[in-house]
């Protein structure tokens, strides 16, 4: 549309309605202030250990004791796991494998080949069987973690009464002797997985 002759002319279009460059983003925090929640959570960790460390300082010498053996024997049973584990396999492996080189070796026509590898499967599988002690393994896997919950418990039993300020001698005695019942049900468990599999050496109670 053209501008009528003699017309006032068109008022300047005001400043804020003019396009200009976008405003700047808002400012990001400071990076000192994002470490302190960190810091925060951090602090709270040592002051819980140290706690920790405090009630079970405040433990009596036969409870700590008795914590101690309970420990050495969760860990001998844990140990004797990991031996009947390799007993278990240390023949069974082998005879498989015999057995398999003997099928073959009949497949083919060596018949002295595949009497030997029969034979030596066939010692393999008389031995396990006259020792077979890798049985074992779950009563003393199973003894071992039993062991573990019963340390836990009995730690716990601690920290109960050592925060509601009950006498620690008394308190040591209710514990070792309420822990007395299990120790030797899992004894008595130990004893007749083992008997049942004519094992003379065993791991007693402590």
């Amino acid at each position: 549309m053209k501008e009528m002759p003699g017309a006032p002319p068109a008022p300047p279009e005001p400043a804020a309605l003019r396009a200009g460059p976008s405003l700047p983003a808002a400012a990001a925090p400071p990076a000192a202030l994002q470490p302190l929640a960190s810091a925060a959570t951090a602090a709270a960790a040592p002051a819980a250990a140290l706690s920790g460390l405090l009630i079970t300082s405040a433990m009596p010498v036969d409870l700590q004791e008795q914590l101690r053996g309970l420990e050495t024997w969760a860990q001998a049973n844990r140990r004797d796991s990991k031996w009947d584990a390799i007993k278990f396999w240390s023949l069974k492996i082998p005879a498989i494998v015999v057995a398999a080189g003997s099928g073959v070796s009949a497949y083919y026509e060596l018949k002295g080949l595949a009497v030997i590898a029969g034979a030596v499967a066939s010692l393999c599988v008389l031995i396990d069987a006259l020792n077979p002690g890798g049985a074992l393994r779950n009563a003393h896997l199973r003894a071992f973690n039993e062991l573990r919950i019963l340390q836990e418990r009995m730690k716990s039993q601690w920290q109960v009464g050592f925060l509601r300020h009950e006498d620690a001698d008394l308190l040591a005695a209710e514990i070792i002797e309420g822990a007395t019942k299990e120790k030797d049900r899992i004894n008595d468990a130990i004893t007749i997985a083992e008997t049942s599999l004519a094992v003379t050496t065993r791991r007693g109670k402590h």
